[in-house]
Parts: structure tokens; sequence; C-alpha cells
């Protein structure tokens, strides 16, 4: 598929809506069984060769290449998140996103750092990959 064929604004919207979704999924270290499922129907909707869980919970995905004799290229991330604390000390809730404008982005990156409990961690990265990948 070209580039100029990509539907820009589908793809940006598909992102933030999977990415409003692995957010709204609570994942705290050791209990990512929810969010884990979450990730495995969501590759297997983008058509994925391969989809499987190991028994811990970690998702793998595959997507065959024209040519299987070339080396893999692998995408990873963690699906855990460190407790958001109290919801109420958040000027938001921190599991119910609000997408605002795409430069929610950038601003989220910075909000999360100096906020020190995201309950974005990652969620970004996830959705944008899947889809990336597919």
């Amino acid at each position: 598929m070209s580039l100029a064929a990509i539907d820009w604004d589908d793809l940006l919207a598909g992102c933030v809506d999977f990415t409003q979704r692995l957010i709204r999924t609570p994942s705290m270290p050791g209990d990512e069984a929810a969010i884990g499922q979450l990730v495995a129907e969501e590759l297997r909707r983008l058509g994925y060769d391969e989809v499987w869980q190991d028994g811990i919970g970690n998702v793998f995905g595959r997507i065959y290449g024209r040519d299987r004799s070339l080396p893999a290229l692998v995408l990873n991330t963690h699906l855990d998140h460190v407790d958001v604390g109290d919801p109420a000390l958040w000027p938001a809730h921190p599991l119910r996103p609000r997408f605002v404008t795409a430069e929610f982005w950038a601003a989220v990156h910075v909000i999360s750092r100096t906020a020190g409990r995201p309950g974005l961690q990652r969620r970004g990265t996830v959705a944008v990959r899947r889809k990336t990948a597919a």
C-alpha cells in the first residue's frame, strides 16, 4: 500500500479509539489478563497471521513477510501500569481518557512525566504499533 492510499484520519481515529480502550482497562503488574485479551482480540481483528498468549499473559502477534528467510522485525512493549493512586487527585480521571486534539500525544507525554503516575503509560505505543505492523 502506498502512503498516498492511506486514510490518515481513519488511521488516527483507530489509534485514538484503541488507546482509549487500553487506558480504560486496568492492568496492574500480575493482573494483565484483561488487557492481554483486548490486545489479542485487536491483533486478530487486524488480520495478524498468528496471535497467541503465554502462561503469564504476554501477547504475541506474527505477520509473515514475503520472504520468511529474512530476519524478523520485533516490536514490543509492556502492558501493565503503575498504580494511579487516588483518582480524585488527578485533574481528570486517569482511566477515563479524552481526546482533545492531535497535539494530545505530545501533551500527554509531558503530563505523564510530571504527574508521576500516568494512566496512559505506553498505551499509545501499543495502539500505534499494533496498527503499524498490520
